[in-house]
């Protein structure tokens, strides 16, 4: 390129300046020519010289012009001499003067001579023409130049930026290659470790590991796998997954996760879904596995499925031989808890007999001094006697482990302690001392609570006791403290019991509090006792979620303090120093109930039950005919089921409440299952009392107390309604289907002969027969909706089936249906799978329960 621009250069160089040269030339030319025709004349006219010789050289500067002349018309000066010709020379350059004398020049030498003389002037005038020409043409040609070198200078400048802009783009490139090839070397390298690391996972890995593609085949199979399965890695690639699944549900189950994993793919969820399976070794053996199923994506965004596998059989192995351990150890508690159950209530029972006698002994027969002391003896000894078995029943229950042995109620604290301090003062005035109640400032002392009213009454009432045993006079003095919480739905209770007894060495603070534990262990100790009373407060404190604590100085008593809160039931409009129990309520006027239960054994017991306490009974199979009901016939008290089709008891009786005959008709709650959250749920709704199933015939009577005394509290009083009262003595819920710690047997043997009172053995033995049938049906519904995964549908059919297993006292069945419901509706409900087997075992027989035929 800059040797064709150096060329072209060179020639424009060259041409303009041959033209300068032909236009300076024609000036000279034109002189050149006058000279030889002046000479030719003076020759012609004056003899002087050779006129042909004359006339010879005329024509050779004549040719000479002439050729000078052409060259420059056909030259691109003759164009521009043209363009700017003011018609002095007739268009062409000396045209007119050539076309005038070209044929006398060519003609005889006379014709020449006589014309040399015009010629002369003609070239005369032409002089100043040609010099103006020649500069005109020198200017032209001296302004191309310039316009030459501008536009070389221009382009020059212009391929010099072209170059620069070429190479800092070159330089851009080469950078941003150097760039990308960095980077690409950066990647392959990490790709590169990237796969020698997940190769060395592969390797290494205690789980087999495979990895399906799209078409369902084999295309990774790690050393693992290969230990575990029995198969070479090179022999087991792109075969089927089907080689290792050992049945068709398994197949199908692996199927169903993976579609299911596809699903969730593009979701921010996490799955973290495990799967139990068998899975077949190369020589035919079965090995239980868990699998965890991910998802990938290989060549072409194409899926791949990266199973986890890992060989379970050892966990299980253990997991069945901690079963076995627990379930020995469950046994050996059972038998501990059940006798030491049945030897207190076998003491209890003559203990309470021997004392009896005493005091109509006392009562009824005229004594000396003497005898009257030995009975006195006798009765003091009999009573420390039953306090012990107490204590050891009330530990043997709150050991069982079981909150469900302590039912949560509505009671009155205030009221209780002053109940528990009026009978601490009567054995307190036998030592000369008393028991003073005092309230803390701004005390709250008109609400009720709803807790378990034995755990708070143990642990006050075992405060008081001991304080009573060790003190000197004045006595006991007993603090109440009561303030609303941040919310006012919740009450802070402050009890503290003092007493002016020995006091307690700091060291032994934190022993009092051991079952068993009376510091003084000696033959030769003061006051009696088994050491078990503060050790039930400790340990009735912990279960309320309370906190106690003592401080004490030897020599001058001890302080005990209860610390707890309780959720508020409801607030009283009479004064706290008015006693609940100060009503009289006639317990045997027959009265008009509405019984509302779907389920047919539950309602018929129900109806025999309290028709056989003289009152009348009129039937609801549902809620919604529950209301049909009560909005035109007025009751005395409504007895509803909880969960029951059309519509359950909640919102029944919030139709109810809502107006209508029985809108102010004491309504009484029964569940067969129910958490203390859901209490104050069926309270809000309306009702005035809950009771859990089983209903007894005392928890029934109590019921009936509350309709024959209780109304909802009229519209503007501002009262809250009271909250729930569920069974004070249900069974425990006991996991993974142990026997409940009380009885022991399938059957509450107790609530069945109270049945059979009431209705009968012939009825019993009906309803019986069809609550078995009932319940293998319900077990075969719960197994194929917990197959199908419709947990919602099992919980239902199990609380229903719980529900009349608790009617008929069946408290194993009813805990393990129950604990199945609470599963179903919990985070994790496929665990419902593991007590489908609990069920069945726990399903009485009717051998040996009814007199033969």
């Amino acid at each position: 390129m800059l040797v064709e621009t150096e060329r072209q250069l060179n020639r424009r160089i060259a041409e303009s300046d041959d033209l300068t040269w032909v236009v300076s030339q024609l000036e000279v030319d034109l002189k050149n020519l006058q000279f030889a025709l002046l000479e030719a004349h003076d020759d012609a006219f004056h003899g002087e010289g050779d006129i042909d010789e004359a006339l010879d050289l005329v024509r050779e500067k004549f040719d000479i012009f002439y050729s000078r002349v052409d060259l420059v018309n056909r030259s691109q000066l003759g164009q521009l001499i043209e363009e700017r010709d003011d018609g002095l020379t007739g268009g062409k350059l000396y045209r007119p003067f050539f076309d005038r004398f070209i044929p006398i020049v060519d003609g005889p030498d006379q014709g020449l001579i006589d014309a040399m003389g015009e010629m002369i002037a003609t070239l005369q005038s032409l002089n100043d023409r040609t010099r103006d020409v020649v500069l005109l043409v020198m200017q032209e040609l001296m302004q191309e130049a310039f316009n030459s070198r501008t536009d070389l200078r221009n382009s020059l400048i212009q391929f010099a930026s072209g170059t620069f802009l070429m190479l800092v783009a070159l330089a851009i490139v080469l950078v941003m290659g150097a760039v990308l090839l960095k980077r690409q070397r950066n990647q392959s390298r990490s790709y590169s470790r990237a796969l020698a690391n997940m190769k060395a996972i592969l390797h290494s890995a205690q789980d087999a590991i495979i990895v399906i593609d799209s078409d369902g085949k084999i295309i990774e199979f790690n050393p693992s796998a290969e230990q575990m399965l029995g198969h070479k890695r090179d022999a087991i690639l792109f075969s089927d997954l089907d080689l290792f699944v050992q049945g068709r549900v398994e197949k199908v189950s692996i199927q169903a996760e993976i579609d299911r994993l596809r699903k969730r793919a593009t979701s921010d969820r996490a799955y973290d879904r495990l799967i139990r399976m068998d899975a077949r070794r190369a020589d035919g053996t079965i090995v239980p596995v868990e699998v965890s199923i991910g998802l990938a994506h290989g060549a072409g965004d194409k899926p791949l499925v990266i199973a986890f596998v890992r060989d379970i059989s050892r966990r299980l192995q253990r997991e069945d031989h901690l079963k076995r351990a627990r379930n020995d150890a469950m046994k050996g508690e059972e038998a501990k808890t059940r006798f030491l159950t049945v030897m207190s209530h076998e003491l209890r029972t003559p203990l309470n007999g021997i004392l009896a006698g005493i005091e109509l002994m006392k009562t009824t027969t005229r004594l000396d001094d003497r005898q009257n002391w030995l009975v006195d003896v006798a009765e003091r000894c009999g009573v420390t006697a039953l306090e012990q078995v107490n204590n050891v029943l009330e530990l043997t229950r709150m050991e069982s482990g079981s909150s469900a042995v302590y039912p949560e109620s509505v009671f009155d604290p205030l009221a209780l302690v002053r109940d528990l301090a009026g009978m601490a003062a009567l054995q307190a005035e036998t030592q000369g001392s008393m028991v003073e109640v005092t309230l803390g400032p701004d005390c709250v002392d008109n609400i009720s609570v709803l807790a378990s009213e034995q755990l708070f009454k143990n642990v006050v009432f075992n405060f008081i006791g001991n304080a009573v045993k060790f003190t000197k006079p004045p006595g006991v003095s007993v603090y109440y403290g009561a303030t609303y919480g941040v919310t006012r739905q919740d009450v802070d209770i402050l009890i503290e019991v003092r007493d002016h007894g020995p006091g307690i060495a700091e060291e032994n603070l934190d022993r009092i509090f051991d079952n068993f534990e009376t510091l003084d262990g000696s033959y030769a100790r003061k006051n009696e006792g088994s050491g078990l009373g503060l050790g039930i407060a400790k340990r009735a404190a912990d279960a309320m979620g309370g906190q106690i604590s003592v401080t004490s100085r030897l020599g001058e008593g001890s302080t005990f303090s209860l610390r707890v809160r309780l959720p508020i039931a409801r607030r009283r409009a009479q004064s706290a120093s008015q006693p609940a129990s100060a009503e009289v309520v006639d317990l045997f006027r027959p009265l008009n109930l509405l019984v509302v239960e779907d389920n047919e054994i539950n309602r018929s017991i129900l109806r025999e039950t309290l028709i056989s306490l003289g009152h009348e009974v009129v039937e609801a199979v549902d809620g919604q005919e529950a209301v049909d009901l009560a909005t035109d016939t007025r009751f005395d008290g409504i007895l509803m089921d909880i969960s029951m089709p059309r519509m359950d008891g909640v919102e029944a009786t919030k139709h109810i409440r809502a107006g209508g005959a029985c809108r102010d008709v004491p309504i009484v709650g029964v569940t067969a299952h129910a958490m203390p959250d859901q209490f104050r749920l069926f309270i809000d709704s309306g009702m005035n009392e809950v009771v859990v199933k089983p209903v007894r015939q005392s928890h029934l009577k109590r019921a009936l107390n509350t309709i024959m005394r209780g109304r909802p509290a009229a519209e503007g009083e501002g009262a809250e309604p009271p909250a729930a009262t569920p069974d004070p003595t249900p069974a425990a819920v006991t996991p993974e289907g142990a026997l409940p710690p009380v009885n022991g047997e399938l059957l509450d043997l107790e609530l069945f002969e109270s049945l059979r009172e009431a209705l009968g053995d012939d009825l019993l033995q009906q309803h019986f027969n069809t609550f078995l049938s009932e319940s293998e049906t319900a077990m075969g519904e719960l197994r194929a909706l917990t197959d199908e995964g419709d947990y919602a549908n099992a919980a239902r059919v199990a609380h229903k089936a719980a529900g009349a297993a608790a009617v008929l006292g069946a408290m194993h069945l009813r805990n393990v249906l129950a604990q199945f419901e609470d599963i179903a509706k919990g985070d994790t409900p496929e665990r419902c799978v593991e007590l489908m087997d609990d069920i069945a075992p726990a399903i009485p027989s009717a051998e040996g329960l009814f007199p033969a035929a």
